[in-house]
């Protein structure tokens, strides 16, 4: 029982769920109880309450620790997008904004149609095509808005020295 007790402590599942999981010898009845007061001594209660007044707890198993370390990890890299490898994907993404931002505010245009008319330079025929322009100018502008702010954030403070 106690390795049962153990995998369900871990692999965190509803009761619903651990029913069909068990072996026939084992009934819920027994199992249940024993799981949520091993549940609810490894648990941590949250400062919210529920509409019968009692603490949310929960369990930090392995499984979510380590997949919050994971994204944890990812969010402390710097990244960085201006490696040549970038420079395409990010071309095609401030096309993607500026073209579904057109769709949006009522442009009719196809990412396809955009491509071919801000590649070859030429002006906008329509209203579509230059709403879409300016959704493309706005978007190149506020990316390079974030850029610049992105440096003065993250430029470490100068040392100030005593007068």
């Amino acid at each position: 029982m106690q390795e049962i007790i153990e995998t369900y402590l871990e692999k965190y599942l509803p009761r619903k769920d651990i029913i069909h999981r068990l072996p026939v010898s084992l009934p819920i009845s027994k199992v249940w109880p024993e799981l949520q007061k091993a549940r609810k001594d490894k648990s941590e209660s949250l400062p919210l309450l529920s509409i019968d007044g009692k603490p949310f707890w929960w369990v930090l198993t392995e499984s979510i620790s380590s997949q919050a370390d994971e994204v944890i990890s990812l969010a402390r890299r710097e990244i960085v997008f201006d490696r040549p490898e970038y420079e395409e994907a990010f071309r095609e993404a401030v096309l993607d904004e500026a073209v579904y931002s057109s769709v949006i505010e009522g442009a009719f245009t196809t990412k396809k149609e955009a491509r071919e008319f801000i590649h070859e330079g030429r002006s906008p025929k329509n209203k579509s095509e230059l709403t879409c322009r300016q959704m493309l100018t706005a978007a190149k502008a506020y990316s390079c808005s974030q850029a610049v702010a992105r440096s003065f954030i993250l430029r470490p403070k100068p040392k100030r020295f005593p007068a």
